[in-house]
């Protein structure tokens, strides 16, 4: 074993008790130790609603990733195609030029 994961290793270590012992100390609620959240882990897996809530989060994160990407290839066709919104001419409108040449490719 390397020296450097030696001293990761019990840096971590280190970082854990004095966690576990501070704590112990403060009001659950604010701050708690690792022991009652591994044990709270430990249960939430074996009744089985760690599970289905995953399942809930992940299925708005897929359906908003869908969506999203739906509207911003949408909205990047409309801007590539028509160019209405092109003001004066500034640094940062100068990617916007483009859009008078693009809208003629297919």
């Amino acid at each position: 074993m390397s020296q450097r994961l030696k001293v990761r290793l019990l840096s971590l270590l280190v970082l854990l008790v004095v966690w576990e012992f501070y704590g112990r100390r403060v009001n659950p609620i604010l701050f708690t130790y690792p022991t009652a959240i591994l044990r709270a882990f430990i249960g939430l897996v074996t009744s089985g609603e760690l599970q289905s809530y995953m399942k809930e989060s992940l299925l708005v994160l897929f359906y908003a990733s869908i969506l999203s990407v739906i509207v911003g290839v949408l909205l990047g066709v409309v801007m590539g195609r028509f160019c209405w919104w092109s003001g004066p001419r500034t640094f940062t409108s100068v990617p916007f030029i483009l859009c008078r040449w693009l809208r003629w490719f297919p």
